[in-house]
């Protein structure tokens, strides 16, 4: 019976990997199922394995698309943490033309009261 069914899901997979996170209305997911399918059967028995090469499927199949999310994540995150340093660069140097107020330059009080002595 199950037999017949792993190349339709492992083509399911192929198709439309996200599947394999979809939850019932019970917040189990076909991975869940699964696990809850083979604790129910004989370790050695032939459904057993049948319902492992099913796990192995979906659970590889949803490795992968964590993979490929978090290539996605950072991929995002070293753009946004390169505008955000660009950005602060900037802003740490100021605007052309800003007031400073004392105490926000980049100088330390002993360098600027050996600036104002000159």
């Amino acid at each position: 019976f199950l037999a017949s069914y792993i190349n339709v899901i492992n083509e399911l997979c192929k198709a439309a990997p996200q599947m394999v996170h979809v939850q019932n209305d019970q917040s189990a997911t076909p991975i869940d199922l699964i696990q809850l399918y083979k604790a129910n059967q004989k370790p050695n028995s032939k459904k057993y394995f049948q319902l492992d090469g099913l796990y192995k499927i979906l659970s590889g199949t949803s490795v992968q698309i964590y993979l490929h999310k978090k290539k996605m994540w950072e991929v995002e995150g070293i753009a946004a943490r390169s505008a955000k340093s660009r950005k602060g660069t900037f802003l740490a140097r100021g605007l052309p033309g800003q007031n400073r107020t004392e105490g926000s330059s980049s100088l330390s009080s002993k360098s600027r009261s050996s600036f104002s002595s000159i």
